[in-house]
């Protein structure tokens, strides 16, 4: 049991972590003075949402690799 309410701690630690530095990189782009190309924020909110994406994937693959459902599994999965 400490190894699975270890295992939960982390991911949820992980996905604050990985929140809170979304949000601050967010908040940094709005308070910035210089006149900034309509592109330049596509593209910087696609790597921010691709880096998201892939941390997600990982932290569903732990939730599979210690027996938990993820929330992209339907409940009938089973």
């Amino acid at each position: 049991m400490p190894d699975k309410l270890s295992m939960m701690l982390q991911i949820k630690t992980l996905r604050n972590v990985v929140s809170m530095s979304f949000m601050l990189s967010r908040e940094r782009d709005n308070r910035d003075d210089k006149p900034r190309k309509e592109l330049v924020r596509r593209v910087s909110e696609v790597k921010r949402l691709t880096i998201w994406m892939h941390l997600e994937r990982k932290i569903n693959a732990l939730y599979v690799k210690h027996g938990h459902k993820t929330d992209a599994e339907p409940e009938s999965s089973k």
